[in-house]
């Protein structure tokens, strides 16, 4: 539920007993030996080292950090869970309202937490996931302003042009200029 990437507003530190330096010491091990092996199932194999990797430190925080579940504790899981609802419907939903039902929440109360852990507020955790994407589609596909537009759930490629205009300060047909300039 993105315990470690979501919701933190500072850097989060744990300590490692002897089992668990010896744990991380045999997985950087297994890190190694995988980086050293170039073949076709290399990155499917880097990949589910990371997942381990993810969920040993994830245990290991939650056990220190996560004792007696307090007030500030389900704020934060609320982030989580917002910060994963996004992840999952941005192509399609753009709207603060739209999460805030699935999270029995108005949007007024979505904002007032996030303004307690986040720089970002919520609208702006959404828009900011959707340039992302749009800048990612633009970068490795050959599609267009308009193709990427619809793909990201805008109904019409202008509003889509203004949107990331407004967000990447720069319209999306000059940003893929400079992608092609830079290769």
């Amino acid at each position: 539920m993105g315990f470690l990437f979501y919701g933190l507003s500072q850097t989060m530190f744990v300590n490692l007993e002897e089992k668990e330096t010896r744990k991380f010491g045999l997985l950087l091990e297994v890190f190694k030996d995988e980086f050293a092996t170039v073949d076709t199932i290399q990155g499917d194999m880097l990949r589910l080292l990371l997942v381990r990797l993810i969920i040993t430190v994830t245990r290991l925080a939650k056990n220190q950090r996560l004792d007696s579940p307090t007030r500030e504790d389900t704020r934060h899981d609320l982030v989580r869970r917002f910060n994963l609802l996004v992840e999952n419907h941005y192509r399609t939903n753009h709207d603060v309202k739209f999460y805030a039902e699935l999270l029995n929440k108005s949007p007024k109360t979505l904002a007032n937490v996030f303004a307690l852990f986040s720089e970002r507020t919520p609208l702006r955790i959404i828009q900011d996931r959707v340039l992302l994407e749009a800048k990612r589609l633009m970068y490795y596909t050959d599609k267009t302003s308009k193709e990427i537009a619809y793909e990201l759930g805008f109904d019409d490629a202008a509003h889509f042009s203004r949107f990331f205009k407004n967000l990447a300060g720069e319209s999306p047909t000059v940003f893929k200029e400079s992608l092609k300039n830079r290769q």
